[in-house]
């Protein structure tokens, strides 16, 4: 049904807009069920690399966050092959990211601050 409504996302490694998958099937299923209003805060929970808080930031004008911590707690370099996280920021400015895990209960991650709370892998 998503597909023919012409959603599609910037090409980014490992994903391209004609790709159909778990997280290509949850991203326009957030979009509808959501209905983001201009203003609204999300966060992507553990969203990484994930393009979809751009889309959403341009398309909505809501402030857009993703939270991951790129394998830091667990030694993992699987994201070396993705590039350095730390660079995202000045690549996506009209993303904020958190370098940590959301169950660290960072000061970082705002209390009751977000409208919407997401994670596209595990819905």
């Amino acid at each position: 049904m998503f597909k023919y409504k012409d959603f599609y996302l910037d090409i980014f490694p490992g994903y391209t807009p004609y790709q159909w998958g778990i997280k290509a099937h949850n991203r326009p299923w957030i979009e509808e069920v959501c209905q983001f209003k201009k203003g609204q805060k999300i966060i992507e929970m553990g969203g990484a690399y994930s393009l979809l808080p751009k889309y959403l930031s341009e398309k909505y004008e809501v402030e857009a966050w993703i939270g991951n911590d790129f394998g830091k707690s667990t030694g993992d370099s699987l994201w070396s092959r993705w590039g350095d996280p730390e660079q995202l920021p000045n690549k996506y400015p009209s993303i904020k990211y958190v370098f940590e895990p959301f169950g660290n209960y960072s000061e970082k991650y705002p209390n009751q601050y977000f409208d919407y709370i997401f994670s596209v892998s595990t819905l």
